[in-house]
């Protein structure tokens, strides 16, 4: 039978300090810059920007067996911010105890309860099966892109395209939170729209943002769009789609190479992206592109 209580600040200091080496050797595997690593561990560090966040001592039969740290945020939601279990009182239902603890406090005050894990830990994967990946981060070094197909360019969007683009793609990201299963249909086209406009507060012309028309010939059959030095030497691609009357012929992997090409270009020695859990298929297409996962995020509705 656990014992869990609010940590006091000398506590809390010890807990962020084991914390901050974890989440450093986790982020330090990805062959990035030092400053890339250290802006994710204050990141994770920081918890939330709107909420309250607060870390507990676990104890069995009095002795410290690891600690939470818990978040009340906005719109009903709960995060576990960490889990974290003494080495050598694991394997033995402590972690499972503490995941149900949380799951009880979380349940008067919120209706999900989110999580974020490192996609290469077996032991957080397995604690945290029964919650379906929401979303996935990806990487990679950007090597020398593959060659384009035949035919195949990007071109800079057009202002015109850009107008008619940015809803369109603002419906898209609303339709693909909703179907993760994170928000309701409501909820999700109000968080698309709230960061469409805090993205881009210039629309076409926002400094370090670039927008990609894909052309088979004259036949517009996909975009890209990327904010270059995102994190340092990391692109990031916010929407990439193939347009529903071309795809499975090969033109959301073009999609992808003309956005490396852009990266490069722009200097930067890294390009990431955020996907779907649910959608197996562009999972699928980026590990073949060479993608690793660097974050998991995990939910469940209380």
């Amino acid at each position: 039978m656990i014992e869990v209580s609010e940590s006091n600040s000398d506590e809390i200091i010890t807990w962020d300090w084991n914390r901050a080496g974890r989440l450093h050797y986790w982020y330090a595997r990805f062959d990035v810059s030092d400053e890339w690593v250290v802006r994710q561990v204050e990141r994770n560090l920081a918890g939330p920007k709107d909420g309250t966040l607060t870390t507990f001592n676990v104890l069995e039969d009095g002795e410290d067996v690891g600690y939470l740290v818990l978040a009340e945020e906005p719109q009903l939601q709960a995060t576990i911010y960490d889990l974290w279990v003494v080495p050598e009182h694991r394997r033995r239902g402590v972690g499972t105890a503490m995941r149900k603890w949380a799951e009880d406090w979380a349940k008067s005050r919120a209706k999900s309860l989110f999580v974020n894990i490192d996609p290469r830990d077996r032991g957080l994967r397995a604690l945290f099966a029964s919650y379906p990946t929401r979303a996935r981060t990806m990487m990679k070094r950007l090597a020398k892109p593959a060659s384009l197909p035949g035919g195949v360019e990007g071109r800079p969007m057009t202002e015109a395209r850009f107008e008619t683009w940015v809803n369109a793609s603002t419906q898209v990201y609303a339709d693909e939170i909703f179907a993760s299963g994170s928000m309701s249909r409501e909820d999700a086209m109000a968080r698309a729209v709230r960061s469409t406009e805090e993205l881009l507060p210039d629309g076409v012309h926002t400094a370090g943002h670039t927008f990609w028309s894909v052309f088979h010939g004259e036949a517009e059959v996909g975009t890209n769009w990327l904010r270059h030095h995102h994190d340092p030497n990391v692109s990031f691609v916010y929407a990439v789609e193939s347009h529903e009357a071309f795809r499975g012929k090969g033109y959301g992997r073009a999609a992808m190479i003309v956005g490396e090409h852009a990266s490069r270009a722009a200097g930067d020695t890294h390009i990431g992206l955020n996907v779907f859990g649910h959608n197996a298929a562009a999972i699928a297409l980026y590990k073949r592109l060479g993608y690793r996962p660097i974050d998991d995020y995990r939910s469940i509705d209380l």
